[in-house]
């Protein structure tokens, strides 16, 4: 049938084809210059005649090829026909298998997008997993978070208590060892070594000592001596008694007393002879003549 459409569009592009309408022109011409030729001259026009003769010639021989290629274009327009025929009839034949394949082509049309339906429910799925995921590692995080702070405080809480027990246990100890001084009293055992070698050791310590009255410096409400410890004059401690503590009578220079009382470090004061002197002090809270 192919072959029948190209011969068809070969006829009318080949030669024979442009021959046949350029020969009626061409009749027409030679027509028209043979009338004008034989009203204008009769030489010309037997001459034309002639000429027209031959051009009858051949003329008739173009007439016969139009007539053949007539011919041969009705055979090519009826095998042209019968090409539309075969071509229409394959159109119906073939149109199950269009129908088929639109119908084809929906189901992959609708796959496709049953394809793309699952993908985004995939998609979907999965970023709804990793957010349930996210959320559950916050949660997890926040949970470790408050189980830290929770260990923290309990920790801080622990110590705390810890430091309270440790302050209550040293309250405890101190309130024993005082009450075991004040059980104690003023017999300390401390030495006068003890007071003039490490003074700051011993202030506010309680001690008690024995001794001749080697000075007296009165005052209004203090009374301030020297002390010779056992009657040693190379250990000599300054004591202040308080007045009201003097009420059954005043002591005197060369009055053997005990003196029981509070440390109070060391203390200098100008000697006689303008010398600077340091002693070991102490406030006396009572003491006794001998």
């Amino acid at each position: 049938m192919k072959e029948k459409l190209g011969a068809i569009i070969r006829f009318w592009k080949s030669r024979w084809g442009r021959i046949a309408v350029i020969t009626s022109g061409i009749f027409m011409i030679i027509l028209i210059v043979s009338l004008l030729f034989n009203i204008s001259n009769s030489n010309q026009l037997a001459t034309a005649k002639s000429e027209t003769y031959s051009l009858e010639s051949e003329n008739g021989k173009i007439k016969e090829e139009l007539e053949t290629n007539k011919t041969e274009l009705e055979n090519v327009q009826q095998e042209l026909q019968e090409v539309e025929e075969a071509f229409e009839s394959y159109k119906e034949e073939m149109k199950p298998y269009e129908d088929m394949e639109e119908a084809e082509a929906e189901n992959r049309e609708h796959e496709a997008q049953l394809e793309k339906e699952e993908r985004e429910k995939a998609e979907e799925e999965k970023k709804a997993q990793e957010e349930a995921e996210r959320k559950k590692a916050e949660e997890e995080a926040a949970k470790q978070k408050e189980k830290e702070e929770k260990a923290e405080e309990e920790k801080k809480a622990q110590e705390e208590a810890e430091r309270k027990k440790a302050e209550e246990e040293a309250a405890k100890q101190k309130e024993k060892e005082e009450k075991e001084k004040l059980e104690q009293g003023y017999e300390t055992g401390i030495s006068y070594e003890d007071l003039a070698r490490n003074p700051d050791e011993f202030t506010g310590e309680k001690v008690k000592f024995s001794g001749k009255i080697i000075q007296v410096m009165d005052g209004d409400d203090y009374s301030q001596m020297r002390l010779a410890v056992n009657d040693d004059y190379n250990k000599v401690i300054y004591i202040e008694v308080a007045k009201d503590l003097m009420e059954d009578g005043r002591i005197l220079e060369d009055d053997y007393i005990t003196v029981m009382g509070v440390s109070f470090g060391l203390l200098d004061y100008e000697s006689t002879l303008g010398g600077q002197i340091t002693v070991p002090a102490i406030v006396v809270d009572d003491f006794e003549l001998q």
